[in-house]
């Protein structure tokens, strides 16, 4: 027998209920959907938050929109008749929250990025005083150099120690710490008078340190420092041995020029081993220091509320989600 509507009757959803109600696009599955796929996001920047791939104005947007559809779900389904709608709206407010942690991190910490700092330096976020890096001076035992082993990360009044390997979380911060070359330059002229050295690409403008802030087609660090006095620039690329050939020390290999001109030696140098030419006297000293990378990565204790609200929320909804009554048949 068909059932024919009366005319002015509404189909009731009391029984079936929809993903999301069209008229007042209260919490449902897309929702909960949508806030599952958020926090599965914000697990993997957080397991891994040195990818650049959980990085970038791309991801921010689309974590963006993500949790303002979860808010605008959960406010107009906060205060809903069934309990389904509720436990969705809660999810969705778990979404939204973890949204707006890795938004704001990521805007604040952002990218992967190596800590522009050498040792006897300080270095501060351009937007968040609040937290720093600090490199303890190179010291000397017996004649011996003795080059940092740890950096020192402080967030507010605390500190913390940062060596090769470790993972610190500070604020919307996270950081840690390779092993990396690094080489401090005496230059002198031709009868042993000390001359001033720059580093036109470095932050440290000054610094006697060079800390091969890039790499070449190789893979090898690389760096530039200038002699202003005498008018020569320095290219130096490092490598930490080449065994093929039974070399197993560290070196430079050096590329001496005119300023902004000819080219006018290419040659190698040793740590504690003077090079002597076209005019310049030099002597590195070679060694390692925890190069500091930092990325932007939300606070744990913000992610894990954000995902017990939405596995609560959805585990709520699937459990309050009212039978199908079967109907009898005619």
């Amino acid at each position: 027998m068909l059932r024919v509507p009366r005319p002015g009757t509404k189909r009731s959803f009391a029984l079936e209920p929809p993903f999301v109600d069209r008229r007042t696009m209260r919490a449902g599955a897309p929702v909960i959907g949508v806030s599952m796929l958020v926090a599965a996001l914000v697990c993997a920047a957080q397991l891994h938050p040195f990818v650049a791939a959980w990085h970038g104005w791309v991801v921010d947007l689309a974590v963006a929109l993500a949790g303002a559809f979860g808010l605008a779900s959960a406010v107009r389904s906060a205060a809903a008749p069934t309990v389904h709608e509720r436990c969705a709206a809660i999810a969705s407010l778990g979404g939204a929250m973890l949204a707006a942690a890795f938004v704001y991190a990521d805007i604040v910490g952002g990218a992967p990025i190596r800590v522009p700092a050498a040792p006897g330096q300080d270095y501060a976020p351009e937007h968040y005083a609040r937290v720093g890096v600090s490199y303890s001076d190179v010291g000397e035992s017996d004649g011996v150099r003795v080059w940092p082993s740890a950096a020192i990360i402080r967030d507010g009044d605390r500190t913390f120690s940062l060596s090769q390997g470790d993972v610190v979380r500070a604020g919307p911060f996270v950081f840690t710490a390779v092993r990396w070359p690094i080489a401090h330059i005496t230059a002198s002229d031709t009868h042993g008078r000390p001359v001033t050295t720059t580093q036109p690409n470095n932050v440290a403008f000054l610094s006697p340190y060079l800390t091969f802030p890039q790499v070449d087609t190789d893979s090898r660090p690389i760096d530039f420092f200038s002699v202003p006095p005498l008018h020569r620039d320095i290219g130096v690329k490092y490598f930490d041995g080449l065994p093929s050939r039974g070399i197993t020390v560290p070196f430079l290999v050096l590329q001496i020029r005119e300023a902004n001109g000819a080219e006018l030696f290419d040659g190698v140098a040793v740590s504690g081993r003077e090079v002597s030419s076209s005019g310049v006297r030099l002597r590195f000293a070679l060694g390692t220091y925890p190069a500091v990378v930092s990325a932007g990565a939300a606070p744990i204790w913000i992610c894990a509320l954000g995902i017990a609200l939405v596995i609560g929320g959805f585990a709520g909804y699937a459990f309050s989600l009212p039978k199908k009554v079967k109907r009898p048949e005619p």
